[in-house]
């Protein structure tokens, strides 16, 4: 469902002190801006729906101090609106990924793509929190770092994530809100057949985007659920079988994944060593940089 129109028309008001000068994004959620009070400029997450609110800066409270996850300032509310303050960053892998003119990143870009936020998930479902609404969408780039331009990559919108281990590393059970999350493009599937999204089905959506990233764009797979569901098995069934050409060099990650118990906790060594052996000419483990290409004024990632 769209947002209300009214939340995508807010430049020029104050919201808990904060001046909105420009519209990032909108969404089902609701709308984000660049805010900004006196000489301070962070992003505000704007939404009308409570739960979704509720549970995002909850959750984003317990994954403080994580350097993939943005750095909540405030959150507050009138009855009416909901808003939550976070670090401002820059545009998410979508947004650079079509300025390509291949609309797709290069292997070795994705490769060091992969390591990161595999490394990201890891923290997070330490911490107890599942995603569930991995997607290049959802992932945004930091601020550069250094002169030459690195930045990180930061996993965001956690209003679908939910606690699922207690402080005590005990299973929580799980609402019975995964019929939402079912049947969705990025859906995997153990929560299309009804089963709990776990930790590891937040790699295989990310096995998915990194998929498509690489220019794997099967019309079938695309427009035919059925056909994307058996690709989906098939990928951690017999990925070498499946694997398009421009992916092919990603068969020992889906391998890794495959090994792996959605009960138990997933061994994300052995993952993260699959993806460093993926690509042996390439350091996975290398900063991801910005390049400014003068002809075109645009900023690149690679």
């Amino acid at each position: 469902m769209p947002c209300n129109p009214a939340l995508r028309n807010m430049i020029g008001k104050t919201i808990a002190e904060y001046q909105l000068i420009q519209i990032l994004g909108y969404g089902s959620y609701g709308a984000t801006y660049k805010a900004k009070k006196g000489d301070k400029t962070i992003c505000l997450k704007i939404s009308d729906k409570l739960r979704g609110y509720e549970n995002e800066w909850k959750t984003m409270e317990k994954l403080q101090g994580i350097r993939g996850v943005p750095t909540m300032i405030m959150h507050n509310s009138n009855d009416t609106i909901w808003v939550i303050g976070m670090s401002l960053e820059g545009p998410n892998l979508r947004n650079f990924m079509l300025r390509n003119p291949t609309k797709t990143f290069q292997p070795t870009t994705l490769h060091k793509m992969l390591y990161q936020l595999v490394t990201i998930l890891e923290e997070i479902h330490t911490r107890g929190i599942v995603h569930r609404d991995i997607k290049f969408d959802n992932v945004l780039v930091s601020q550069p770092q250094s002169k030459e331009s690195d930045v990180f990559l930061i996993i965001c919108d956690f209003g679908q994530a939910r606690q699922y281990r207690n402080d005590k590393g005990e299973m929580i059970q799980e609402p019975d809100d995964d019929y939402r999350l079912a049947n969705r493009f990025h859906a995997t599937p153990n929560v299309d057949l009804g089963e709990d999204h776990g930790p590891l089905d937040d790699v295989r959506q990310l096995s998915y985007a990194v998929l498509l990233a690489s220019g794997y764009n099967d019309p079938k797979y695309v427009n035919n659920v059925t056909h994307r569901n058996n690709m989906k098995r098939e990928l951690f069934r017999a990925p070498a079988g499946v694997l398009p050409e421009c992916a092919k060099w990603m068969e020992y990650f889906f391998v890794a994944i495959s090994e792996n118990d959605d009960i138990d906790y997933p061994n994300y060594e052995e993952i993260k060593d699959s993806i460093l052996e993926v690509l042996p000419v390439t350091n996975a483990l290398a900063p991801l940089r910005l390049t400014l290409d003068l002809e075109s004024d645009t900023w690149y990632l690679f």
